[in-house]
């Protein structure tokens, strides 16, 4: 498991999902046992309809950030700051 904070939003993953909580509100998301996150994506490449996809490329950045921050943590052993 890892639990990750942000402001006022934490996200904790496991290998059966990603629990979401942004001030009192959460979210659970299950993993997908199929693989079927990747179909979805190259469905909506393919046909233009991104209605399947979760979130937008603003979040995408955002959980990019995310990433390279518990990476870069991970690796000095010290927290670190995103902006």
């Amino acid at each position: 498991m890892l639990q990750v904070g942000y402001g006022v939003e934490r996200l904790e993953w496991r290998a059966d999902g990603l629990t979401r909580t942004r001030g009192t509100q959460t979210e659970r998301v299950e993993a997908p046992a199929d693989g079927i996150i990747d179909a979805v994506f190259v469905e909506a490449v393919r046909s233009g309809d991104r209605s399947a996809i979760r979130s937008d490329y603003a979040e995408g950045v955002r959980s990019l950030a995310l990433c390279v921050a518990i990476n870069q943590s991970a690796a000095s052993g010290r927290p670190v700051c995103i902006s």
